[in-house]
């Protein structure tokens, strides 16, 4: 009986030995597929991110991410439909997650889907108000339906927004700073030299990406910094 119960025991932990390697493989494939997304091998990118996704591993999270990273993919080689399921699946998995509207965002914008795609951006501000990126996305798509004082009215917004958001960043990283001598426009200037360095430093890094967009946008520079954060959604990364 004991030796029974051993070998039962042993069997319990050898399956559970090999469901977490076969995740990690899975996992593995994906940042494989990441690196050759940063080498410009899409096709390579792609099919790893397939395999990550066959492997039927992967949950949660870690799950959600492949499924965005593939429709990044695939929203570049105009496979909207694709993409757009992939996207729809990930916010069933993972509802309210950012990363995941904006990336569904730009597919429908590039569908041509421009209501649909406002509706994101609200979810996104419902759930975060004044989010930079959401900010750049609602100008630039009420100017694309044609609504151009609104549009106007959301680039002021977007640049005020994304100020506030940094002097966040900064209260949080030292606390509270009397701001009232500071020239905001030559610190932002810095900052984008500084955040210019860091993506050349480390380009897979994708909160660079964000806070280069986060300074640029407070510049009033919308186009590139709307490029940095998709740059940043392409990566993937909370």
């Amino acid at each position: 009986m004991q030796k029974q119960l051993f070998a039962f025991l042993c069997l319990l932990v050898s399956l559970g030995f090999c469901c977490n390697t076969a995740c990690a493989d899975a996992w593995g494939m994906y940042q494989k597929g990441l690196e050759a997304e940063l080498w410009g091998d899409v096709q390579q990118a792609e099919a790893l991110f397939d395999r990550a996704l066959d492997a039927g591993e992967l949950q949660g999270e870690r799950m959600v991410k492949v499924l965005v990273s593939r429709a990044a993919l695939r929203t570049a080689k105009e496979n909207y439909d694709g993409a757009l399921e992939d996207l729809d699946l990930a916010l069933e998995r993972m509802p309210g997650r950012v990363l995941t509207y904006l990336a569904r965002i730009e597919t429908l914008k590039r569908m041509d889907r421009l209501a649909e795609a406002l509706q994101d951006v609200q979810a996104i501000l419902d759930l975060e108000a004044g989010h930079p990126a959401a900010l750049v996305h609602q100008g630039l798509l009420l100017r694309l339906m044609g609504r151009h004082e609104e549009s106007l009215e959301n680039a002021a917004a977007s640049a005020e927004q994304a100020v506030l958001w940094e002097r966040r960043y900064a209260e949080d990283a030292w606390g509270p700073v009397d701001t009232s001598d500071l020239d905001w426009d030559e610190g932002y200037a810095t900052a984008v030299a500084h955040y210019d360095a860091m993506v050349r430093d480390d380009p897979s890094n994708p909160m660079a990406w964000v806070e280069r967009g986060t300074a640029m946008a407070a510049q009033g520079n919308f186009e590139q910094a709307l490029m940095d954060f998709d740059r940043a959604l392409s990566l993937d990364a909370d």
